[in-house]
């Protein structure tokens, strides 16, 4: 059943989180050596890092303290990232937003320079009575024009979405919810885009951790791009992407309100 409680659950802190899946939920509702907090309610950041991190081999990247762990009287932003040989940047963030009693969770890995491997988006999304999970591959490359790329990255999408139904069961309440964001326009045809009850949240990490499992097997098996030409259009397109994300972000007023355009910002500047 449709909700417009939500007009969109997506955005991102993507950081990734894309950040702004809190504000698409708000849009339409009337009313490492780092220390990691904890999670409430569904733990999502902390098992993606203990899938991604050492398995992957990233390394802790220094940013400006200032918006590793940002506090205001409205909500906070914690924020980690990391990278390695082959990844640009994997982005960790939670967001919470006290009014409205809203946290969003997002990962968000961008492949390195000279790989054409999809980008990672994994997203969850919290309010009272709503949660909405988004998990994708973002593809480098067109995958009509670039058939053997549809074919390496994007067929086994298929059955992720299928395992992560069968998981989610009777708790899915929309399995066709979408965003009327531009940032769509990014995603993969595959994308899992669902709401599900509070039981159905409690499941969330299983089907996080088979989109994981896979995306592992995808670094450890993506090698540098030898052509000079795919090259270069995976660079534009990752390059359109981020600017993509970044300026259909429909959380980022509710971002300003709390945390001033300043911080908001460079916070944008970090995940995308």
């Amino acid at each position: 059943m449709r909700t417009r409680l939500v007009s969109v659950a997506a955005g991102l802190c993507v950081i990734v989180c894309i950040l702004g899946v809190h504000g698409m939920i708000l849009a339409d509702t009337p009313k490492a050596a780092l220390q990691v907090p904890a999670e409430t309610p569904t733990p999502f950041l902390n098992p993606a890092r203990q899938g991604l991190i050492a398995p992957t081999a990233l390394e802790p990247v220094a940013i400006d303290a200032e918006l590793n762990r940002i506090r205001a009287d409205g909500g906070s932003i914690d924020l980690d990232v990391y990278r390695s040989e082959k990844v640009q940047k994997a982005v960790f963030c939670d967001i919470r937003l006290h009014a409205t009693n809203v946290s969003e969770k997002s990962v968000m890995l961008w492949p390195g320079d000279g790989y054409d491997f999809p980008a990672l988006w994994l997203n969850l999304t919290q309010m009272p009575g709503i949660n909405v999970a988004i998990f994708d591959f973002i593809p480098m490359l067109d995958i009509v024009a670039h058939e053997p790329y549809a074919v390496r990255y994007m067929a086994g999408m298929r059955a992720l979405r299928e395992k992560a139904f069968a998981v989610l069961g009777d708790t899915v309440i929309d399995k066709a919810f979408e965003l009327t964001s531009l940032a769509i326009h990014a995603l993969s045809p595959y994308r899992l885009i669902v709401m599900v009850s509070d039981a159905g949240a409690e499941r969330i990490p299983l089907v996080m951790d088979e989109y994981i499992r896979v995306y592992r097997d995808i670094i450890h098996n993506a090698g540098p791009i030898e052509d000079k030409e795919l090259r270069a259009l995976c660079q534009e397109r990752k390059a359109a992407i981020s600017r993509l994300l970044k300026a259909n972000d429909p959380g980022y007023p509710f971002m300003v309100k709390v945390f001033g355009q300043a911080k908001t910002d460079a916070v944008f500047e970090v995940v995308f």
